[in-house]
């Protein structure tokens, strides 16, 4: 299968993965054989791109770190403590337990594979973005803390931590979450407000586990002393913290939102590598960098020479110079590293649809 943007979703395409709304409920079965209507209304949902069954990828293996059983059983479960909060004044144990045997799992899926990447691409949309987003940010917080050599126990919080990070955001009016246009400065002052409410919500929850509730207090501080709401600067800023600020950043930048489209991997890839000591942690940029994909295996591209292809693997030494699946004629395909043969040395990704 290979991951297609949705502009580029074409009647007669065959679905290679379910498709779920964010309350678990299937929308489109694999095999679904895609029409326009289809296509339109999934573009109206806001989702970036499906994966899809392709003669092109039929070698190629694609990445899947996490099931897609656990993302939709952590979703959904989520997505119903979220929503159910607010009938009561904090998570109830029901609540906390459900969440709890989910982060288990998602740690047990990525210590039991030692050596894959991950590539952080989901199928969702406008409407479960909070939901996903807290999901996303929970599977690359743990990836990171296992790539910097986190005890079992340590990574279990940071999964909680990170599932929780954005909660104090349901507390923030829609209006101005969901503002299509610049935030005035009196708007941007009300949503830094989430990380207080949410670190003030989860203390009655979590009270005793000062690690959640100090992460949503402040994964926006930046390690040059520039974030909010304390201004913490370098190690001040409790690690979760520090290693959730990265996740967070990386998620919220290849997701569509109602004011941007959402931002290609690479860009967001880079964003993280430049910020390096600036916004981020050294030491936890650089596990992130070696273990996430800026590309998506099996995703289409355009070469600078205006060649086109997927990609077919990545290379762990050099993320963004990724080995590629071009179509030189009809059913003729090469399989060329950007980062070793000299005839592409000069050649770049300038187009993908991830």
């Amino acid at each position: 299968m290979r991951f297609v943007n949705i502009k580029n979703c074409k009647e007669n395409m065959v679905l290679a993965t379910d498709i779920f709304s964010y309350k678990n409920v299937i929308l489109l079965r694999s095999g679904t054989i895609l029409t326009q209507v289809y296509i339109n209304k999934l573009k109206t949902l806001g989702y970036k791109g499906l994966f899809i069954e392709d003669r092109i990828m039929e070698e190629i293996a694609s990445d899947n770190l996490i099931s897609n059983s656990v993302k939709n059983e952590a979703l959904y479960t989520i997505t119903d403590i979220m929503e159910s909060r607010f009938f009561s004044e904090k998570i109830n144990v029901v609540g906390i337990k459900k969440i709890a045997n989910i982060i288990e799992d998602i740690v047990d899926q990525i210590v039991r594979k030692r050596n894959n990447l991950y590539n952080m691409i989901s199928i969702k949309n406008f409407d479960q973005y909070t939901y996903q987003h807290s999901v996303d940010v929970t599977i690359l917080s743990i990836l990171i803390g296992k790539e910097l050599n986190l005890k079992r126990s340590e990574l279990s919080n940071l999964g909680k931590a990170a599932i929780f990070h954005d909660i104090g955001k349901l507390f923030i009016s829609p209006n101005i979450l969901n503002k299509t246009s610049y935030l005035t400065k009196n708007e941007f002052n009300e949503i830094k407000k989430h990380c207080i409410m949410g670190h003030d919500f989860l203390k009655d929850s979590f009270g005793e586990n000062k690690y959640i509730c100090e992460a949503a207090l402040y994964h926006h501080e930046r390690y040059d002393g520039l974030g909010y709401p304390s201004g913490l600067k370098g190690e001040e800023i409790p690690l979760f913290a520090r290693i959730i600020s990265v996740a967070d950043t990386y998620d919220a930048m290849t997701s569509t939102r109602p004011y941007r489209e959402a931002l290609p991997s690479s860009e967001a890839y880079e964003y993280i590598m430049g910020n390096k000591d600036i916004h981020f942690h050294a030491d936890i940029v650089d596990a992130f960098l070696r273990k996430v994909n800026p590309y998506v295996t099996g995703s289409s591209i355009k070469l600078s020479n205006g060649e086109i292809g997927v990609i077919h693997s990545n290379n762990k030494d050099f993320m963004l110079r990724p080995k590629v699946k071009i179509e030189k004629s009809e059913n003729v395909f090469d399989i060329v590293c950007l980062a070793t043969n000299k005839n592409y040395s000069s050649v770049t990704i300038v187009e993908s649809d991830v």
